[in-house]
């Protein structure tokens, strides 16, 4: 008889996982360059890098600091110099104001002539129309009057419908006088959800166009306690503008005449020194061109 027998053989293969590569990680390898140019030229950037993050960011931009713009609120009012003083005899006599037709016919301007007007002496209330503006203040360097009369000349009043009023021919122009001499009251506050200040509470200053702070004397007073006033001729020169000058827009009048638009700003700021509760504010004004 023949007997058979089966067998199964198993194997196992090594081939099927990898656990050298399944385990594997990376690492850094690290090379020591041996090289004094280079060396140089590495701790130089890292310097530079160092100064800027420390030095310009966190010392003197203070960036770490939240950064919130204020909202603000002003009050403004005009006055006339004779009221700045118990003398009316502050306010120059036309003869010496050059832009008067009482001292001369015309005024010189950059080699060219122009024309002078009558000058009158007006005040706040005259020379500021209208008297109540928001975040402006419209002040009369040159005023244009017209007369008016019913027209047809059998017109007696306004009742019959063909009646009218035509300009005469009694136009004439005057400029208010020593209006650089007009005093500026101006009282402000700034809120922000880190503090709320008011003018009178912390020190301010005017700049110039350079932005170099501007050495006042009186009536020009901006104090901690009282509310600041400003000469108009002393913002106009804190812009750098004259209004015995040629007008921006038009070559054969001056800006006296023309007139011109400024912008007064204020700023806040709080990051001059490392003390978060030393507030200032600074003056600026600018003139649009055109």
């Amino acid at each position: 008889s023949t007997q058979s027998t089966g067998s199964f053989n198993f194997r196992w293969s090594r081939q099927m996982v990898d656990f050298d590569e399944l385990l594997s990680y990376s690492t850094v390898k690290i090379v020591k360059i041996r090289d004094k140019r280079l060396g140089l030229l590495h701790y130089f950037f890292i310097l530079v890098i160092l100064l800027y993050i420390v030095g310009w960011t966190i010392l003197y931009q203070k960036r770490y600091l939240a950064v919130a713009q204020p909202v603000g609120s002003v009050r403004t009012s005009l006055l006339c110099p004779e009221h700045r003083t118990p003398n009316p005899g502050t306010r120059l006599p036309p003869e010496q104001l050059a832009y008067c037709k009482q001292h001369s016919d015309y005024i010189i301007v950059d080699g060219k002539k122009f024309p002078n007007s009558e000058c009158q002496y007006w005040d706040e209330t005259l020379a500021l129309y209208p008297i109540v503006e928001d975040h402006d203040m419209f002040i009369s360097t040159r005023v244009t009057s017209t007369s008016l009369h019913l027209s047809p000349e059998n017109c007696t009043d306004m009742r019959n419908p063909a009646c009218h009023y035509v300009p005469t021919k009694d136009t004439y122009v005057l400029y208010v006088a020593d209006i650089e001499k007009f005093t500026i009251l101006i009282d402000h506050s700034m809120y922000t959800p880190f503090a709320s200040k008011n003018a009178q509470e912390i020190q301010g200053y005017l700049l110039d166009t350079s932005g170099k702070a501007i050495n006042l004397t009186k009536p020009n007073i901006i104090e901690i306690g009282t509310s600041d006033i400003l000469e108009l001729g002393v913002i106009l020169s804190a812009a750098n503008v004259t209004l015995d000058s040629i007008s921006n827009d038009k070559a054969d009048i001056t800006k006296r005449y023309d007139g011109l638009v400024l912008l007064f700003f204020i700023q806040y700021t709080n990051m001059e020194t490392y003390n978060q509760n030393d507030y200032k504010y600074y003056y600026s004004a600018k003139m649009i061109p055109n």
